[in-house]
């Protein structure tokens, strides 16, 4: 007499299909932000003739108010999709839409919940022992050492951009650089601590560019700057956290091609190496720091940003959150003034003399007066406080897009970018054109699919 398993409950069956939901409407907007005209898959069609015509945002969105309708607040496994995970994601696709009200509604319901606040620190949000905590709204999980070989349930993805393997870190690849573009938007003003919200046309803030770790370099350590930049990008003479200074040239995979910084958000403390990084494969950067895919910052600031683009705008409100965010950036600051202004070929030779009473910058960074003056300045204030806060995250590209900037932006840092980026000029200098705010579609997908997908404009 054969078996049969009995009948799942029907919230349990719910509870499933609302994550399942959530993801399939997480990973197709992802592909809608990359490649724009997409085809959205579901579990009722042949995928092989589904065509990349059809809007998808009312797909995504029916899918995310599904998941806000039936997912818990909370959930006890921790990464697991929730209401307001859900409705975040979903205030995000309004934005993108320029729904503006809708928006409002998500972002609102989810700061009124009260399960969320900003963690003390700013890089709180960077520390792997710091996983899962209250400004975590949706978190995608990391693990290594978890039994399978080679850590494929690790962030391989963000853990290939580390320093190249010096100084016993054991990592790969140095890919994914900060630009001195990025560095120069953390310069603030000496007298107000607000940051140049025309920050493109500021004299470069001081660099290794070009000059050998063992020759001499003097860090800037007058021009005050944000807090943030150096919990953000590992720059010479600054200590990388707690693997010492970073010693300049030595550290980078190859500078002439990718500037004189590194990534540093998600690297893994030297003292975590081989617990919470992998001790198998090729890649051992390849760590467990989860990534914060939206966070409580996230929620504020696009909440600022709602407040401005709404009718009639609220600068008041919208001045107010900004200045939470910027308040939160100043109650931690890298402690560490490097005095050795030559770095010896490896720090066993000679240990690079610190005084570690004193912060490895000036740093500075206040908050705005109340109200904003104007949506213009508000905007601008905005942009420029997401750009710093989710520095090296992922977003910035597919912000300028949908702010319809990123043509007249991204050529700006090309220009300005060459003397660091070998690979912005040569014989054909790089410019961005209006098909590249989008990825074509693969051609070998094209290919398998005659008839059925349309290639993106201008390819």
């Amino acid at each position: 007499m054969a078996l049969s398993n009995p009948p799942l409950p029907d919230a349990f069956q719910t509870s499933i299909k609302a994550q399942a939901l959530f993801i399939r409407a997480f990973i197709h907007f992802e592909l809608k932000r990359v490649f724009n005209n997409i085809p959205y898959i579901t579990e009722d069609v042949d995928p092989v003739t589904v065509v990349n015509t059809t809007d998808a945002w009312p797909l995504i969105e029916d899918d995310l108010k599904y998941a806000v309708a039936n997912l818990p607040e909370s959930q006890a496994d921790v990464g697991r999709a929730t209401k307001y995970a859900a409705k975040a994601v979903l205030a995000r696709v309004y934005m993108f839409q320029k729904k503006w009200n809708e928006a409002k509604k998500e972002l609102d319901d989810i700061i009124s919940s009260g399960k969320y606040e900003l963690m003390p620190n700013f890089d709180d949000n960077f520390l792997a022992a710091k996983r899962n905590n209250k400004e975590s709204v949706f978190e995608i999980q990391y693990s290594v050492n978890d039994g399978a070989s080679g850590s494929p349930n690790a962030g391989w993805g963000q853990s290939l951009n580390f320093p190249q393997d010096v100084d016993g870190m054991g990592t790969c690849c140095g890919f994914f650089q900060p630009t001195q573009n990025l560095v120069n938007a953390f310069i603030v003003d000496p007298v107000t601590g607000l940051p140049f919200l025309d920050a493109d046309t500021l004299a470069n803030f001081k660099n290794d560019m070009n000059v050998a770790s063992n020759e001499f370099f003097a860090q800037d350590t007058v021009t005050p700057v944000d807090p943030r930049l150096d919990w953000t990008v590992g720059r010479r003479g600054v200590p990388y956290l707690d693997w010492g200074v970073m010693r300049g040239k030595d550290w980078i995979r190859d500078q002439a091609n990718g500037g004189p910084y590194v990534y540093k958000k998600n690297m893994f403390m030297k003292k975590d190496k081989g617990t919470l990084s992998t001790t198998t494969g090729w890649a051992t950067g390849v760590n467990s720091n989860s990534y914060r895919a939206i966070r409580y910052s996230h929620i504020l600031l696009w909440r600022a940003e709602v407040a401005v683009e709404s009718s009639p705008a609220d600068l008041e409100y919208a001045a107010q959150l900004v200045n939470m965010i910027r308040q939160r950036a100043g109650n931690h600051v890298l402690m560490g003034r490097c005095r050795m202004f030559q770095m010896a070929t490896t720090q066993d030779i000679i240990a690079p003399k610190i005084d570690w009473s004193v912060p490895a910058a000036n740093y500075l960074v206040n908050p705005y007066p109340v109200p904003f003056t104007s949506p213009e300045q508000a905007r601008k204030a905005i942009r420029h406080e997401i750009r710093l806060e989710f520095a090296m995250e992922g977003h910035r590209f597919f912000d300028l897009v949908r702010w319809g900037i990123a043509g007249k932006t991204l050529n700006m840092y090309i220009t300005q970018d060459r003397n660091f980026r070998s690979l912005l000029g040569g014989v054909k200098p790089a410019v961005f054109e209006n098909k590249n705010e989008y990825w074509p579609l693969p051609q070998t997908q094209l290919d398998l699919q005659p008839g059925v997908l349309t290639q993106n404009p201008g390819y």
